[in-house]
């Protein structure tokens, strides 16, 4: 109000008397009686030396100087504290306001902990002897943070879209797994219909829940669902090699059955020994 409005000096404080009470009222009275044509600025500058820091323009630069981002602080707030701090440097006559924009940008290329890739990005470093206006470089630190933003938002939803597909995958497995084991299980009640065996020992070692989207339970349905069709296979081909050999054997047997059965009683001579050299006959015999 005291720079911009066009009211005169005697309204503009005033207006300051009646916004004031306590201590401030008390300072501004102070000024007054001591200086009845004192201007508006004077009663500012009272205010400011009893409420505002005490200071020095060279301790503000020194404080200026050792600021640094915060861990999760962004460039843009750590911009904006910066020039917070270096328009009381500048106000309190620290440094001169033609170096304000060199000083903003060596402190922020030196207290910039985790955004040294931005900063590369936007050449910085590179403008430093032509440096940037405040609003000029806040808004290009700002574009570079919505640009990292938005890529990403974009790798965290393919990430979900592949880990998403991969559950899938498990989930079609274990489909797969169970009916190939439903499968073998069958297989295996049939060759062993006749023994003592049963399928009780083949129950599933982990429970269905194939609409979990948790990973590490897929993953261990997984093994047990595979340990149990390497398990039924061996079970399987045991049991068949088995049957195959006993039906061998049984054939073997039977064969050799036969064969003594229906073989002819050996001659007690051969035929040759009843063949009579003499007169040419068989029936009798006759060495020569």
């Amino acid at each position: 109000m005291v720079e911009e409005s066009e009211c005169s000096d005697r309204e503009k404080k005033r207006q300051l008397m009646e916004s004031l009470k306590g201590p401030a009222l008390e300072i501004v009275k102070a000024v007054r009686a001591r200086n009845p044509d004192a201007n508006p600025a004077k009663y500012l500058e009272a205010l400011d030396s009893a409420f505002g820091t005490a200071e020095s323009g060279d301790d503000l630069y020194f404080s200026f100087r050792l600021m640094q981002q915060q861990p999760d602080e962004k460039l843009s707030d750590f911009l904006r504290r910066l020039e917070r701090s270096l328009s009381k440097v500048v106000q309190r006559g620290g440094l001169q306001s033609s170096y304000q924009d060199r000083a903003r940008v060596e402190q922020l290329l030196r207290g910039s902990v985790s955004s040294d890739l931005m900063l590369i990005q936007l050449c910085v470093r590179e403008r430093k002897t032509k440096p940037l206006t405040f609003l000029q470089l806040l808004s290009e630190i700002r574009a570079e943070e919505e640009y990292e933003a938005s890529r990403m938002k974009l790798n965290t939803s393919g990430h979900q879209v592949q880990v998403k597909q991969s559950s899938v995958v498990r989930t079609t497995e274990i489909q797969s797994l169970k009916a190939e084991i439903k499968e073998l299980r069958s297989m295996v009640a049939s060759v062993w219909a006749n023994s003592t065996a049963t399928t009780e020992d083949y129950v599933d070692p982990v429970p269905a829940n194939t609409s979990s989207s948790c990973e590490k339970q897929q993953d261990s349905e997984l093994a047990a669902l595979k340990k149990q069709v390497k398990r039924l296979q061996q079970k399987l081909n045991q049991k068949v090699n088995a049957s195959d050999s006993t039906a061998t054997a049984t054939k073997v047997s039977t064969v050799e059955a036969t064969r003594v059965v229906n073989s002819p009683a050996r001659p007690t001579r051969c035929t040759e020994e009843q063949f009579c050299y003499t007169c040419g006959e068989n029936g009798h015999g006759h060495n020569r």
